[in-house]
């Protein structure tokens, strides 16, 4: 019931939207205004609509935080993958606060620029212009409810996959570590003895290899969920932060609007960064195994080890990765060039409006 109280909300919302383009179309100020609103919820309706269609997908990927393989204890399991999670939490916080703030300082803009509406609306109304500002304040405020979840979510998915790699990293560089095995006992070892120890290296070697394949499976499975999404995703930041940015420039420095549409901007670069820093956190990870390989002391096991060690370096060289539509590859590096291409063309509209 609430998804479709929500669903319904933010789609009439988005008719609305579309409606008042059409009522204004010859203000260009009053049309960058509304599509400052309309590219945002639209990115929201698809996001909603997708969790819904791939309801399962996300029920196999929290599944697999209950995986038996995935909650393996050992000593310095809490060492090893803090980082990504205080990481994951700091910025989970930022995207609540910045959420908080964006809300009200969006609220709150009629009363502080004597406006009625929240976003302009150019059918009169009368008496009954509170139930409009009433409409589109539980739109934006679901809206934002929404996208926050769904993003926290991917943060939180993205820090389990990044966990679990910095695991495996820790596994695969400690097998002789966990057995004991140091170059003065394989010296003072019958050949009965290294015989068993490599057979406890080749045991841990093969685990290694099962928890790699359930951590790829992880995320193609993760991939399978947001790879639409993130395309979307991707696609409109680099219109919506240039229609915002040019807003921002438009605007009085001192009113309401300025305040509400620079926590937009902050919230938009910061939605966009996460996306591109955790999806980046797993490829750089998964490159890493190789050498974590390399680091496990090699030179102590005997030749079916060290070959399948190698199978799984060469496989290893082929990173993990978090595409948008099988094509974009979700990093740093296509971060940058969303927000290159963003500034390219808010010149092109502020070039066009001073024209």
């Amino acid at each position: 019931m609430k998804k479709l109280l929500t669903y319904v909300f933010i789609t009439s919302f988005e008719a609305m939207l579309i409606l008042e383009v059409f009522l204004i179309f010859n203000d260009y100020f009053a049309v960058m205004e509304v599509l400052n609103w309309f590219f945002p919820t639209n990115g929201v309706v698809i996001k909603i609509y997708l969790l819904i269609i791939n309801r399962r997908q996300f029920s196999e990927l929290i599944e697999y935080g209950n995986c038996e393989i995935f909650n393996e204890g050992f000593s310095d399991r809490g060492k090893t993958i803090s980082p990504c999670f205080n990481r994951a939490i700091a910025v989970g916080k930022a995207l609540k606060y910045i959420a908080i703030f964006a809300m009200i300082s969006t609220t709150t803009l009629p009363f502080i620029d004597g406006t009625k509406y929240i976003i302009d609306f150019p059918i009169s109304v009368g008496r009954y212009w509170i139930i409009v500002y009433f409409y589109q304040l539980m739109s934006l405020g679901l809206a934002s409810i929404a996208v926050l979840g769904f993003d926290t979510s991917f943060v939180s998915f993205t820090t389990i996959a990044a966990g679990q790699i910095e695991i495996l990293k820790y596994k695969l560089a400690s097998i002789t570590a966990n057995i004991s095995l140091d170059e003065d006992t394989t010296l003072e070892m019958s050949s009965k003895c290294r015989s068993v120890h490599q057979i406890k290296i080749g045991k841990e070697l093969r685990k290694c290899i099962v928890y790699y394949n359930v951590i790829e499976k992880f995320v193609s499975k993760l991939n399978e969920m947001y790879t639409v999404i993130i395309f979307t995703q991707y696609v409109a930041a680099g219109i919506i932060l240039a229609i915002v940015g040019q807003q921002l420039v438009l605007v009085d420095g001192l009113s309401g609007r300025f305040f509400s549409i620079g926590s937009m901007l902050w919230y938009l670069l910061l939605q966009l960064f996460m996306y591109s820093w955790f999806s980046n956190e797993i490829l750089i990870k998964s490159l890493e195994i190789g050498e974590a390989c390399y680091m496990g002391e090699w030179h102590y096991y005997d030749t079916p080890n060290k070959r399948t060690m190698f199978i799984l370096m060469e496989r290893t060289k082929r990173p993990l990765q978090i595409k948008g539509c099988k094509f974009i590859i979700v990093s740093l590096d296509s971060f940058v060039a969303i927000l290159r291409a963003s500034y390219s063309m808010f010149t092109l509209l502020t070039t066009m409006n001073s024209k």
